[in-house]
């Protein structure tokens, strides 16, 4: 291989690298308050049916989108936001076992906004989410 062939590989290599990195570094907010006076985010439910391992919080709704926590079986979630055809759920959550915390979402929004805290959100698959109440 010449020396041509091998700066030409490596340059491309290096770019598809940034490429993948800028994609899983990417971010999507969950977004609360979508649908006019109900609360920003209608419903709570907790994490369910995990069996051996624990429940990827990701940055954006799929698995190409960074891990940003792990979550457990009886973990309470506000359900906020969904994507991928509800096979994803945009959650807001509280580290911790127990009744709904004071996330901010309980009450309506103005309008629609991303969720900026002082609570903990993500993505989570829409599967191993149980329904309580909403």
């Amino acid at each position: 291989m010449s020396t041509k062939s091998i700066t030409r590989a490596t340059g491309f290599a290096l770019v598809l690298t940034v490429l993948v990195v800028s994609a899983q570094a990417v971010t999507v907010p969950v977004m609360v308050g979508e649908i006019p006076d109900i609360d920003a985010c209608s419903s709570w439910g907790e994490v369910s049916g995990l069996k051996y391992s624990s429940l990827a919080v990701r940055s954006g709704p799929g698995t190409q989108y960074a891990q940003t926590d792990a979550l457990q079986n009886g973990q309470g979630l506000y359900l906020c936001d969904s994507a991928a055809g509800g096979e994803w759920q945009g959650v807001v959550y509280m580290p911790g076992k127990g009744t709904p915390p004071d996330c901010g979402v309980s009450n309506a929004s103005s309008s629609p906004r991303a969720y900026t805290g002082p609570c903990r959100s993500g993505w989570v698959r829409s599967k191993w989410v149980k329904l309580l109440a909403g």
